[in-house]
């Protein structure tokens, strides 16, 4: 009987058991790395000129509306390749193009519905940290309660998409059948989903770093333009800080490039790591019964009362 840890240890080790899932991994990259665009001069040129509206929305079709279009396909044939794989099969790319095919409308209508969520749960986190930077008292309390509420949101929804592949749901249902599995398996679906959110977060090293130096090596060589002590300096620190805000939001071709292989690297790996884990898990928690799901064959029933 298979345990959290194992179920943990199978998922790793199908991240590398062929080249499908780390093929797919590296498409899902590459499509993410075309998105760090928006981060040259150029990319935010475009997006800040309003009068550029054709290579503006190029930009926002490059960094948005592409990986909804390809995302699905890619999910749903690597989904079905790993469920293939956690029941014992030996998959191929047949497989994993066939059920790419036979998902992809639901997986696409789903995904949509999932960016929305995302989005509205941004705004909300957004919302709350403006209090903090503007100082509320209201942040003091929002705080807390806002992030459980997200996080718990996200790991509600967290296993639409191999329920689409799996039970070949509606991608309306999914939702719904998602949160359902949650609420039944929670103790088992909470450190799933923390793993989850940690591999997640790995992808984002790169650029966050990328960040942190930059603002670190501008801050030391314009120390004094930066962070101006004198008595009366309240309006030109804003100044500068906005200054210094607009210039770490850009980085050079061959500085991005770095990010963008690094990010690729990573994406690869995670998205084939949490591919074939969320197949073995969900395998694995689908056979966990609750106490009251047990048939009971007592003693004295069996032995007719005696």
């Amino acid at each position: 009987m298979d345990d959290f840890v194992s179920v943990l240890r199978k998922g790793a080790s199908g991240t590398g058991k062929g080249t499908v899932l780390l093929a797919a991994g590296l498409i899902i990259g590459l499509v993410g790395a075309i998105g760090l665009i928006q981060y040259t001069d150029y990319g935010q040129a475009l997006i800040s000129d309003t009068a550029a509206i054709l290579p503006s929305l190029l930009v926002i079709t490059l960094t948005t509306v592409l990986p909804l279009v390809v995302t699905p396909y890619l999910l749903g044939g690597a989904l079905g390749y790993a469920v293939r794989m956690a029941s014992g099969g030996k998959p191929g790319w047949p497989e994993f193009f066939a059920s790419a095919r036979k998902h992809y409308p639901k997986l696409f209508f789903a995904g949509i519905i999932a960016y929305v969520i995302y989005m509205i749960l941004g705004i909300v986190i957004v919302g709350v940290i403006f209090l903090g930077t503007a100082g509320s008292l209201i942040f003091c309390g929002l705080a807390l309660p806002v992030v459980l509420f997200v996080f718990v949101c996200l790991m509600a929804i967290e296993f639409y998409d191999i329920i689409i592949v799996s039970e070949n749901a509606d991608f309306m249902k999914s939702f719904t059948a998602s949160i359902g599995f949650v609420r039944k398996h929670f103790k088992v679906v909470l450190p799933f989903f923390l793993i989850a959110v940690a591999a997640r977060i790995l992808v984002m090293v790169p650029m966050f770093m990328a960040n942190e130096l930059k603002i670190m090596a501008e801050l030391v060589a314009n120390y004094s333009y930066y962070i101006n002590e004198t008595a009366n300096s309240t309006n030109l620190t804003t100044v500068n800080m906005t200054q210094l805000a607009d210039q770490i939001n850009t980085f050079s071709v061959p500085s991005l490039l770095a990010i963008a292989a690094l990010q690729v690297i990573l994406q690869t790996l995670v998205f084939a790591f949490l591919i074939s884990y969320k197949a073995e898990f969900y395998r694995w928690a689908k056979s966990i019964k609750n106490i009251t799901d047990f048939d009971y064959e007592f003693p004295d029933e069996k032995n007719g009362g005696q």
